[in-house]
């Protein structure tokens, strides 16, 4: 995952410094992540079971599980998604939660 601070500004450091990008502006919030959507699943599975299929690359996501029910929160609206077999459509920040 990629993230940068809205407005951060960096520039190539000179020939022999320690590191080859020299930041200029931190910027301020929100953090970009850049998340968009994908054809390509990220699947989280345990114990042979699927329990998330996620088409989304870049952008930040967390999964919580607690007993048999799951929690996914996303922060990029539009993507597609699989959660303990129950279809779904991210909005930026919402809770998708399932059980079976």
């Amino acid at each position: 995952t990629r993230a940068v601070n809205t407005g951060q500004r960096l520039v190539r450091a000179p020939a022999r410094a320690p590191n080859r990008w020299r930041l200029v502006t931190t910027g301020r919030a929100p953090v970009r992540t850049f998340g968009q959507a994908d054809a390509v699943p990220v699947r989280v599975q345990r114990a042979g079971r699927e329990l998330l299929r996620l088409y989304q690359r870049d952008g930040v996501w967390e999964l919580q599980l607690e007993g048999r029910a799951a929690t996914l929160v996303t922060d990029t609206t539009g993507i597609r998604g699989r959660l303990l077999d129950q279809r779904f459509v991210s909005r930026a920040g919402a809770p998708v939660r399932a059980s079976p």
